[in-house]
């Protein structure tokens, strides 16, 4: 999925009355915390109230409100079209494994649903849902390899993260960096489909 740079942080700006720069210099405080398992949401919320000087809520769906924006997900270009050939073949297993905080975590798998419906239901792996793994820490692909039984020989990451990227081929999975951008001419979606070509996941 595509979000917009700003999308998240002008929501949660215009909701507790900041800036976008405040948001971020707390996401950069807490984030990691709440996506490493180590904060729970109840906590997570709490201390992101807390440093705007706002009362939480105490219904923890009302807490959750101002992070529920799911107009911020939007699809990328061509993308639709390559997932739909990818689960239409029977020897192809396609997971995603997304580091949402637990307050984001529900409306990240169900726009990615939304997106991308062919996409398998229970192969949406969040990492505040799944105990706290992220992708940047070789707990995750130990857990994503032996959750899915895929062999990493014949498995491909793909991320836009180069670091991540990284940690995935140290457990031996072919890796590629995914950038939404145009590179000298080419669409990013067509530099993709070129990659599975090579890898023979798609025709």
């Amino acid at each position: 999925m595509r979000i917009p740079p700003d999308g998240q942080e002008k929501k949660l700006a215009e909701s507790f009355g900041c800036t976008e720069v405040d948001i971020l210099e707390v996401f950069k405080e807490l984030n990691a915390a709440s996506n490493s398992g180590e904060m729970p949401e109840d906590e997570y919320l709490s201390k992101f109230y807390s440093r705007f000087s706002k009362k939480r809520p105490e219904s923890l769906d009302e807490a959750r409100k101002p992070f529920i924006n799911p107009e911020i997900y939007q699809p990328v270009d061509g993308m639709q079209e390559v997932v739909e050939e990818l689960a239409s073949n029977p020897k192809i297993k396609i997971f995603t494994l997304s580091n949402s905080i637990a307050p984001v975590a529900e409306v990240v798998r169900d726009s990615l649903l939304r997106l991308y419906p062919e996409f398998p239901p229970e192969n949406v792996l969040i990492s505040s849902l799944i105990g706290g793994s992220k992708a940047g820490d070789g707990k995750a692909f130990e857990e994503l390899i032996e959750r899915t039984g895929v062999d990493p020989k014949t498995t491909l990451f793909i991320d836009d993260d180069r670091a991540y990227s990284d940690k995935g081929r140290s457990f031996g999975l072919k890796t590629f960096q995914f950038v939404d951008e145009p590179v000298k001419g080419i669409p990013a979606v067509e530099r993709f489909r070129d990659e599975l070509r090579k890898v023979r996941l798609l025709s």
